[in-house]
């Protein structure tokens, strides 16, 4: 096919799909608007905010110990403190720089793919429609919700280019491979990366077979993308071994409906509409959309009609492996693969489909570059019948009441299928500036069906509502300062099903109820939260105080510290406790009894349950009380020897001295901590030194080294 577009360079598809993401997502780049659906406003925004507090506070956030009675933070990995990108909110105002982090990095994924594109069709045509393609495919677009996510997206057409080229060629390519491959990992979004890893493994494999050269610099790669990444990796791995997941923790939730295909053309085949006007796939809500393209889809199948490729197969056949593990107990593949490794560790067998957001926008692209007509015809009589199924098994098995709903929307994608397809064919009988105009039309109506194929995919508020402190404007909120808050288990498992129809009130409802992270927009300590990994003993007692049935918990929430929980009967205010005990106690008695949070009588001021030892009680007092992220400091004054409890979360990572003497953290009541304290007064140090990331930062240092010597040439490896 010939070059129709008028792109010149690589800054005429920078421009072009800028200006396009900056028409679409305006709101939020130009305006007063601010993304807050779902994780992005409870999970990822909170993120993102306390990293810019503590390192523009000079802390480095190690420990959070906002949520869940304190929790490693950077460990989490998704947090992404430490990817360079993420200066932009860190450095920038929120909530608006967080938004302009987002939107880059799917422009940045966008001329990845344009580039990828002009290396491997040589066409412009087919490289600026991946360029349009991927960064507004309807799955990707959905993953705004997941910033971390959007981040992985970003780098992968840039590390399947150069990684291509590294395997084939040698050199310097395996540094840019490795440099590019590390901010990947940075990401912290483990399925996808692995997944892509899977995928670049099949797809080296059908290009060369078993040549030992490339197959070398293939796993050189990866060993240098481990070593750089080994700071990040080494805490997470740790924490993973600790944590309450476990290769049986999925359990087929969230897995693709066995109909779900249907949506990859028809959006809003089998789904239901919220009292927001949302629109949410019955059977899975991690995505909020799978829809891929009915042009794309299109091109993908004509592609695959004509002359194919090693490559074009291997990715193809990649896709389908993808759709049928996201099916998960729905297809025997999921149950066979689960036996052989840990794919419980993933939870939602849905994210499976994450590759296809870059695997069909790319044999899109390629299909383009060779069409035929006669083929792309065939390929929309293919998917005007997928459509057209899923119209008329609606209309003889109506899922939902909304008919009209789901038939104009299968309409509408029919006609711009047409029009699209139509756009891009060759017509050699019109004039030169008419082939310019005509696919970039196609071009610009791919965004649209991207943006517009459900009614309302990213929803946005007016960012006063991110405001740090907000709730406290409100009269009677009733949440002071001191302690920490505990959401009652009857509104927390409310606060999961309900919604409001306004989209502020929603959110702002979210926020008084100090539901998910949104605490640590106003700096709370709170009893639970949405961290990603917790320790298996914090996950004990947080689902011991929060599962069925509801026992009384005051002992407990005594000992946590609690001084206010949610108000009998409502949502969004709050109730003060007087009994809670300081967060550090000292003088209680050692039993060696299996401790549960439902032991009756249990006095946490005088009775403490460690497994290493009995102890009788002492009289002590506790003062001077420091209590930071990954820092709590206090004196003690006993009578004799005892112990002082911290009602904080115990992690291997925590280290104590006693009047200036390193001493042993013990796990205490489960899942907390305490330290030996001699009789007489003590000062008593509490600091989170994360040993795995030391190794780490060695580790990674000596693989920029090495990575330094490739680049200068100074060492040549050449595996044998």
């Amino acid at each position: 096919m010939p070059d129709l577009l008028p792109h010149r360079s690589l800054k005429g598809a920078v421009f072009s799909v800028s200006i396009l993401l900056l028409i679409a997502f305006h709101q939020v780049l130009l305006l007063d608007g601010a993304f807050f659906y779902r994780d992005y406003g409870f999970l990822g925004y909170p993120f993102a905010y306390h990293n810019q507090q503590t390192l523009l506070n000079g802390e480095f956030p190690h420990w959070n110990s906002l949520i869940h009675c304190g929790v490693p933070y950077f460990a989490q990995w998704n947090t992404m403190v430490l990817y360079p990108g993420s200066l932009i909110f860190v450095l920038l105002p929120l909530p608006m720089s967080l938004a302009w982090f987002c939107i880059l990095h799917v422009l940045l994924g966008g001329i990845g793919m344009y580039q990828l594109g002009l290396r491997q069709t040589e066409s412009r045509l087919a490289a600026s429609f991946g360029a349009v393609a991927y960064p507004f495919g309807g799955l990707l677009l959905g993953c705004i919700i997941y910033p971390n996510y959007l981040v992985a997206f970003g780098w992968l057409p840039w590390l399947y280019l150069t990684l291509q080229i590294a395997w084939r060629e040698g050199g310097r390519h395996l540094v840019s491979a490795a440099l590019i491959g590390t901010m990947q990992m940075l990401s912290g979004a483990p399925e996808l990366i692995l997944m892509s890893w899977v995928m670049f493994g099949a797809v080296m494999l059908s290009e060369v077979g078993l040549c030992k050269q490339a197959i070398g610099r293939f796993f050189v790669v990866v060993a240098l993308i481990a070593g750089l990444s080994a700071f990040q990796l080494l805490p997470f791995f740790e924490l993973l071994s600790l944590s309450q997941r476990d290769a049986g923790t999925g359990t087929g939730f969230w897995s693709l409906p066995g109909w779900g295909w249907i949506n990859f053309a028809l959006p809003l085949f089998g789904s239901f509409q919220t009292i927001q006007g949302v629109w949410v796939q019955v059977g899975q809500s991690f995505l909020p959309t799978v829809y891929l393209g009915a042009p794309i889809m299109a091109l993908v199948i004509a592609g695959l009609l004509g002359k194919r490729t090693r490559e074009q197969m291997t990715l193809a056949v990649f896709a389908m492996i993808c759709v049928l593990l996201a099916f998960g107990s729905g297809f025997i593949l999921y149950g066979l693969l689960s036996q052989l490794i840990p794919v419980g560790f993933a939870r939602y067998p849905v994210k499976a489909i994450l590759p296809l957001a870059f695997i069909v926008p790319w044999l899109a692209m390629i299909g383009l570059g060779q069409i035929e007509t006669k083929r792309l015809w065939s390929g929309v009589a293919v998917v005007s019948g997928v459509i057209m199924l899923g119209l008329v098994w609606n209309w003889l098995s109506p899922m939902y009441a909304d008919q009209s709903a789901v038939w104009s929307n299968g309409a509408i994608r029919i006609l711009l299928l047409l029009v699209v397809v139509w756009l891009l064919c060759p017509k050699p009988n019109l004039s030169d500036r008419m082939q310019k105009i005509l696919p970039l039309a196609a071009l610009a109506l791919v965004a649209l069906d991207g943006v517009f194929h459900t009614p309302i995919l990213n929803p946005t508020i007016h960012r006063d509502a991110f405001a740090p402190g907000l709730p406290r404007s409100f009269p009677d909120w009733g949440l002071g300062d001191g302690g920490r808050a505990m959401i009652s288990p009857a509104a927390e498992n409310e606060m999961y099903t309900r919604t409001v129809p306004k989209f502020t009130d929603d959110f702002l409802g979210q926020r008084l109820a100090q539901w998910g992270n949104l605490n640590l927009l106003d700096g709370t300590r709170k009893v639970n939260g949405a961290a990603t990994l917790l320790t298996r003993w914090g996950r004990d007692v947080e689902a011991s105080l929060y599962g069925p049935p509801e026992p009384n918990h005051n002992a407990m929430m005594d000992f946590l510290d609690v001084r206010h929980v949610t108000k009998t009967n409502t949502l969004v205010q709050w109730q003060s406790r007087a009994s809670g005990l300081p967060i550090v106690t000292a003088g209680q008695e050692v039993l060696t009894n299996i401790f549960t949070s439902q032991i009756a009588d249990w006095d946490p001021a005088r009775v403490v349950f460690r497994s290493d030892r009995t102890q009788s009680g002492a009289t002590a007092e506790v003062s001077d009380l420091i209590h930071r992220h990954g820092r709590i400091e206090f004196t003690v004054a006993a009578e004799q020897v005892t112990v002082a409890v911290i009602a904080e979360g115990w992690y291997p990572a925590w280290q104590a001295e006693v009047n200036g003497e390193r001493v042993p953290v013990h796990r205490a009541n489960h899942a907390f901590m305490s330290v030996d304290v001699p009789a007489g007064e003590s000062t008593v140090k509490l600091y989170y030194s994360d040993r795995t990331m030391k190794v780490g930062l060695v580790i990674s240092f000596a693989s920029l080294v090495i990575c330094g010597l490739l680049w200068r040439r100074r060492v040549v490896i050449t595996p044998a």
